[in-house]
């Protein structure tokens, strides 16, 4: 059990916290079967490790958010006879009940091969806490003995960690304007209304699920002709992703050809963190058309310059004034952006995020990781998001994985397997 006494607030986790397509799913391959038993037996040096996996979520009387520990902390573990694809669609529909908790589920997974599925609330976690996770279990079924370090309460992104001011007076102004006339309107929600929300976005939102693991002589040749041309993996990835969609599919008529890449925030901040299991991730936005007139790794320098001119700490921290606004307008930002709320004010705001952050695809690398050798590969991260595609890749023990999860009502299986197919066909040498 995790011992330790906290009360954390949310902040930008505020965002995430009812949204009904906030459950970040990753599967691992291992190479030898478990059973039910094993898995279960280290869920409690598994809570003593993340405080988080024991968390829930409580309100003081001006409605503000905190994480606080559960009293009898367990995390949930199930067993099931299915393909893990199938597995995942049920888990990204699974509804936390973050007042109550625990905000994180294990499937184990034996026919027709070994796979366990971690589900975790996004408030509690970014893609790279579950693969410190995964890690974690892997480490702790090859010895179950073995004692892992306990890591701290993970810290809130203020001004102690954030290594730039963020925002100015002009802003705070606006959001205190904001604020005072949102208070006007008293509006308050109830636990029904984000079980409705979650009910109605659920009728009809279905996910595909499509991967492809990269030889291991073909990402060896590419790490290599990465370093030459002076890009990295998630440049060239992007290039030909953004290649294989204009053949397949041309240009996309609401966001052209925008994309969104995920940054870790952790090496920015002001103190280290480690493999604190937390929301510490930002994002980019870039726009690139691309040039059929130049090869892959042309393409790839321009991304690579795109988005430098973007990866700076008041671009990628500016989200985190996000807090400031009041935590019951950023609900209702939420149930605006799936139709439950019709608001002046929510409506400006929905506009404004969706123009900002609406893109094509999402792509997450969480970079290359060595693991217990009992881990075969590792799938994900995997979420139903609001944008068309999301994209992504781990590379484990020399296995580099594309994983692409899509919303089912806005593009076809056949066409994801085609990009994939088209990808797979640039990146060989012959090709470049």
């Amino acid at each position: 059990m995790y011992e330790e006494q906290y009360r954390r607030p949310l902040r930008l986790e505020r965002f995430q916290l009812r949204m009904p397509n906030v459950n970040v799913v990753m599967a691992a391959q291992i190479k030898e079967p478990i059973t039910l038993e094993q898995l279960e037996a280290i869920t409690p040096k598994l809570i003593k490790r993340h405080a988080f996996l024991s968390a829930h979520v409580v309100y003081d009387n001006q409605n503000n958010a905190y994480f606080e520990p559960m009293k009898n902390p367990e995390i949930p573990v199930q067993e099931l006879e299915e393909d893990w694809e199938n597995v995942v669609k049920t888990e990204l529909r699974h509804q936390f009940d973050v007042e109550t908790g625990p905000l994180i589920r294990l499937t184990h997974i034996n026919k027709p091969q070994p796979v366990i599925i971690v589900n975790s609330h996004h408030i509690i976690c970014d893609g790279l806490s579950v693969q410190y996770l995964i890690h974690d279990i892997s480490k702790l079924l090859e010895n179950p003995k073995l004692e892992l370090e306990k890591l701290p309460v993970p810290p809130v992104i203020d001004d102690e960690l954030v290594p730039v001011k963020i925002g100015n007076i002009l802003t705070r102004f606006m959001i205190n304007r904001l604020n005072k006339k949102w208070r006007t309107r008293n509006h308050h929600f109830t636990s029904k209304d984000y079980d409705k929300l979650h009910k109605e976005y659920w009728k009809t939102a279905t996910t595909g699920i499509t991967h492809w693991t990269m030889p291991e002589k073909l990402l060896k040749h590419l790490l290599t002709e990465t370093r030459k041309h002076g890009v990295t993996i998630t440049h060239l990835l992007t290039a030909a992703l953004l290649e294989a969609q204009l053949i397949e599919m041309g240009v996309h008529p609401d966001y052209g050809n925008k994309v969104t890449i995920s940054v870790n925030l952790r090496p920015r901040l002001k103190k280290p963190i480690g493999e604190s299991y937390g929301y510490y991730a930002s994002a980019v936005t870039i726009q690139h058309q691309y040039d059929h007139k130049q090869d892959i790794w042309n393409n790839a320098s321009k991304i690579k310059r795109l988005m430098d001119r973007k990866l700076n700490d008041k671009e990628l921290f500016a989200s985190q004034q996000t807090s400031e606004i009041d935590p019951t307008l950023l609900d209702a930002i939420g149930l605006g952006m799936f139709g439950l709320l019709q608001e002046d004010t929510v409506d400006n705001m929905i506009q404004k995020i969706t123009r900002e952050r609406m893109s094509t695809a999402i792509i997450t690398n969480l970079g290359a990781q060595q693991a217990p050798t009992n881990l075969n590969k590792v799938y994900g991260p995997i979420l139903h998001a609001v944008s068309e595609k999301y994209v992504g890749i781990t590379t484990i023990n020399n296995n580099l994985t594309l994983t692409i999860s899509y919303n089912e009502a806005d593009i076809q299986t056949e066409t994801i397997q085609k990009i994939i197919k088209t990808i797979k066909t640039k990146l060989e040498p012959k090709h470049q």
